[in-house]
């Protein structure tokens, strides 16, 4: 379901950085890791409380703290999306399960005034008084990241495919031997669809693999990623929107290709550089900001495992 979202705000200038949580419950916290550079110290945060019809919290273009800690308390608000029936058809979390069944409304972002007890929820159970979350935020100045996992993406993901576990082809640097494309964390955002976040390095930590010119470690890209099948008629739609490559599935049962289907790839640069290195040198060219239609433009080279 987030998706859609993460396709549109990967793509603008004004953001940096993308990171995707999961499920917090009540009582407990996650912590994420965020890239920040000059020119880009906001910070936007969107959660559902999915116990609900359509209640969230959050922050907008919060300003990043200089240097050590800064806590907010963050209250709840509605949406204005749905209707607030409190009935267990039409919530999406884990009390009820029903998501994307709603009675649609289109009302502004207001408070929210809590779980009422109209329909099946019992305010005692899922009702709530404000705040209804901590945020914390600490700055980090070059602090080492974690070797396969990134603010919340993953390097050496491992992708069900009509059934089956799969890899994404590449050097076997990621956890227990799996095998990745270099530089790449991941983050599933549906069962067809990743992000992932491209860094300027190589297998196994090489450093400065993908970019001479730009620093060791440096965000190059955000990528979107559709897995489907290949054809022709589609590599010419896929390369209309950005989607100029395509990238191998390799199962992790016996190492065979995916019979039929790839992960269709579109990188958006987030900064300015030379892709030199990498798997191609041949296609090395200048990026700037935006979707690179030259990265290593292979999808209309027909599949054949």
């Amino acid at each position: 379901m987030n998706a859609p979202m993460l396709n549109l705000i990967s793509q603008s200038n004004d953001v940096f950085d993308v990171v995707v949580g999961g499920l917090i419950l009540p009582g407990t916290s996650a912590t994420d890791t965020i890239i920040a550079k000059r020119g880009y110290h906001k910070l936007s945060i969107v959660t559902m409380l999915v116990n609900t019809n359509d209640a969230f919290t959050g922050v907008d273009k919060l300003n990043l703290p200089k240097n050590g800690s800064q806590e907010y308390y963050l209250r709840s608000y509605d949406a204005g999306t749905e209707l607030n029936t409190e009935d267990d058809d039409h919530i999406p979390g884990p009390c009820c399960g029903n998501a994307m069944v709603r009675v649609p409304t289109h009302e502004r972002i207001q408070y929210h005034e809590g779980i009422q007890g109209i329909g099946d929820l019992d305010p005692q159970t899922y009702g709530w008084n404000e705040p209804v979350a901590k945020l914390t935020i600490t700055r980090i100045n070059g602090g080492a990241l974690g070797e396969f996992s990134k603010g919340g993406f993953v390097h050496g993901i491992i992708i069900n495919v009509d059934g089956d576990d799969y890899y994404l082809a590449g050097a076997p640097d990621g956890p227990n031997g799996a095998t990745d494309i270099p530089g790449h964390y991941w983050n599933q955002a549906s069962p067809n669809q990743l992000v992932a976040k491209h860094f300027n390095t190589g297998p196994f930590g090489a450093p400065q693999w993908w970019s001479s010119d730009a620093d060791d470690g440096e965000l190059l890209y955000i990528v979107h990623a559709i897995i489907d099948t290949w054809s022709m008629g589609k590599a010419e739609n896929y390369a209309s929107r950005g989607y100029i490559h395509y990238h191998e599935l390799v199962k992790v049962s016996d190492g065979s290709l995916h019979p039929i289907k790839v992960v269709w790839l579109k990188h958006i640069a987030r900064a300015t550089f030379t892709l030199d290195g990498g798997p191609h040198p041949e296609f090395t060219h200048q990026v700037t900001p935006g979707i690179d239609y030259e990265f290593i433009p292979n999808g209309d080279q027909p599949y054949n495992p």
